[in-house]
């Protein structure tokens, strides 16, 4: 998917959900149906829910559903999201040309339907209530329109780059490492020890701030490293010897629950943090 694919799809997405909210209420008050916008807005909330500063961003959007700054936050985390995620990515976009197709002249909840890089995804925008009336007065007055200065607009430009470095700095430095989406974060919340219990006693995986590991089970540690290819998945690989194994893993959402699967996929053990 391309870049302002994503940014189309993420805009639409968002508004879609934030009207819906508006509309009919959150999650929490109101069971979610098998309607597309219920549907996208349940593809939404259990993306964000799987890390805390998600969870703390739909829930800025569901109070405040038409507050802009908590549309921006929730598109900025959804489009990190679709980026790392194609899978993800792919299901936003199925449901919001869904979500257009059904409504090809006005979008869910009152939203314009506006043509976006070439497809046909909801605008925001005011929709006039039908058989409204112009007066004349409307008519014959010209718009009066503000045309700033030289100095203002390099004034005007100046302020929007020094906004979107910000911007972009707290996006890399703090929302993205919070939401688990860079692959130092998601390795981070691994590090610490794990242990479980099989038939031939018990085992033991330390992984370490590095990303370095060590798993003993009853017999010298074989070591390793681990890393992360997408969110909630990891790939050991360790070295014990004769033998070199591989074993794909993954973390549930609380963090305390590590589910390693052997090669082939033949057996599982789940271990627990320590």
């Amino acid at each position: 998917m391309r870049a302002m694919d994503i940014a189309n799809v993420v805009y639409a997405a968002v508004d879609a959900v934030a009207r819906r909210i508006a509309s009919i209420g959150t999650a929490g008050a109101l069971a979610l149906t098998d309607s597309v916008a219920d549907r996208l807005y349940g593809a939404v909330a259990e993306r964000l829910s799987g890390s805390a500063i998600g969870a703390h961003l739909l829930r800025g959007l569901e109070t405040a559903p038409a507050d802009t700054a908590a549309q921006w936050a929730i598109a900025q985390a959804l489009a990190a999201e679709a980026e790392a995620d194609g899978q993800f990515a792919e299901e936003l976009r199925h449901l919001v040309g869904q979500l257009t197709a059904s409504a090809p002249q006005h979008g869910a909840f009152g939203l314009a339907s506006t043509t976006v890089g070439g497809q046909g995804f909801p605008r925001p925008g005011p929709i006039p209530p039908q058989g409204a009336a112009v007066g004349p007065d409307q008519i014959s007055k010209p718009r009066q329109t503000f045309k700033p200065t030289t100095g203002g607009v390099i004034v005007i430009i100046a302020v929007a780059v020094i906004m979107m470095l910000i911007s972009m700095t707290v996006l890399a430095k703090v929302v993205l490492p919070q939401a688990g989406i860079t692959e130092s974060a998601r390795l981070n919340r691994l590090e610490g020890i794990w242990t479980t219990q099989t038939s031939n006693g018990s085992a033991m995986l330390i992984v370490r701030s590095d990303h370095t590991v060590a798993l003993s089970g009853g017999s010298p540690s074989c070591p390793g490293r681990v890393t992360s290819p997408a969110r909630s998945n990891y790939v050991f690989e360790v070295d014990c010897g004769l033998v070199k194994t591989t074993f794909e893993a993954k973390l549930n959402l609380r963090g305390n629950e590590l589910t390693l699967t052997s090669p082939g996929g033949v057996d599982k053990v789940v271990m627990h943090r320590e």
